[in-house]
């Protein structure tokens, strides 16, 4: 088989943990799992006995695929290699799939999300990642909002705020949904960007669909301490 397993050769950030088949989660309390093998033995499983988690439809497309697609090096394995060669990779990098996990309801969750991924990376990262955009590093979002602040950087935002439901929440809501992207707010490209719709829940530009040529952007949902990149 000619299975294509080398895809780590335009990392656009940083992490100071960062291993080649990390994993940062959509999981609360939890920064990263080093690989697949671990998210499956690790993950937490709220009362439910490992081998049932994992042959439950709903865990395995929200929790072990929703979460490998923005790895970017599983993301990049499902891109480019057919669904049997996939299936065998991952097994051979995670062993614990033949034993915990439903192989044949894995196989479909992969095979329904590759159909609809796009060609670009989108990578979930801590919100203190560096990021490197045209050869400018940023340290996170912090950086991100630092840089907003000079004249000369292209940085700006699409963000909404988060909803307020009672006096309490108008009154100590301070928190947005944030989109950063890289363009002057005079350009065609600002211009495609403020006519986009959200991709996702919580006003999320980042998506399957997303056009390119918006690329790059950055989203954070408030003070969450992990964010997502998309870029080419």
């Amino acid at each position: 088989m000619n299975l294509k397993i080398k895809i780590m050769e335009k990392s656009q950030f940083r992490t100071d943990d960062w291993s080649e088949r990390i994993i940062y989660p959509d999981e609360y309390g939890i920064t990263s799992y080093s690989c697949l093998e671990s998210l499956v033995l690790m993950m937490r499983t709220s009362g439910y006995r490992r081998v049932d988690y994992w042959h439950d439809r709903f865990h395995i497309k929200y929790n072990l695929v929703e979460n490998i697609i923005y790895s970017e090096y599983y993301r990049r394995l499902i891109q480019k290699n057919s669904i049997d060669d996939i299936m065998t990779l991952l097994c051979e990098d995670a062993p614990s799939l033949k034993i915990c996990v439903d192989l044949d309801l894995l196989k479909t969750a992969i095979s329904i999300k590759k159909a609809d991924m796009s060609d670009f990376d989108i990578v979930r990262l801590p919100a203190d990642a560096t990021l490197i955009v045209d050869r400018v590093s940023y340290h996170g979002t912090d950086g991100l909002k630092k840089a907003m602040r000079e004249k000369t950087s292209d940085v700006c935002i699409r963000y909404e705020a988060y909803p307020c439901f009672d006096d309490d929440d108008y009154a100590n809501e301070d928190r947005d949904y944030n989109n950063y992207c890289f363009c002057k707010k005079d350009s065609a490209k600002w211009q495609k960007i403020s006519e986009l719709r959200p991709q996702d829940v919580n006003f999320c530009l980042i998506g399957e669909h997303t056009p390119k040529e918006v690329l790059p952007l950055v989203y954070r949902d408030g003070d969450n301490s992990k964010l997502l990149f998309a870029s080419e």
